[in-house]
């Protein structure tokens, strides 16, 4: 499962706004804030996807259970 805080954190590192991080994503912007906020979990595809456009490794997106 995604950690929200884990991806707000890589986002804002690159100094990428949502908005940003959503056209890189081909998402919108709202779909990217209820993944920051948890309100919305991402399939495992956009966590790769996800991954890629914050040039991490898409371990470090995923929270520990």
């Amino acid at each position: 499962m995604l950690d929200p805080s884990a991806m707000r954190a890589a986002r804002k590192r690159l100094g990428m706004s949502r908005d940003e991080l959503a056209a890189r994503l081909n998402r919108t912007p709202l779909t990217v804030r209820r993944w920051e906020t948890g309100k919305a979990t991402p399939n495992d595809h956009s966590v790769t996807a996800l991954a890629v456009a914050l040039d991490v490794d898409a371990r470090e997106l995923v929270a520990d259970e």
